[in-house]
């Protein structure tokens, strides 16, 4: 069992992770799920601890990009299926 947020996503979202959200028969596909779980496991580690465990401050800027990033990250999330 992953020990933490960044561990639990690389796991669903790995080759074979419980959550399918792209076609991983071509290379295209493949390289899409692996660049996907990339990106949620860098952004659990770099804005979810750095936020909750110290009093750190970002421009509006900085928030706008985050809510939209976060935005791209629930359409891909909402997209596929759990496969049990």
């Amino acid at each position: 069992m992953p020990k933490d947020a960044a561990g639990l996503i690389g796991a669903l979202l790995s080759d074979n992770g419980f959550y399918q959200f792209c076609d991983t028969s071509e290379i295209s596909g493949a390289n899409f799920r692996k660049g996907v779980k990339s990106i949620f496991e860098g952004a659990f580690m770099a804005y979810r601890n750095p936020s909750m465990h110290a009093n750190l401050t970002c421009s509006q800027r900085e928030a706008f990009e985050r809510i939209v990033q976060a935005s791209q990250m629930m359409g891909i999330l909402t997209s596929g299926e759990v496969r049990i």
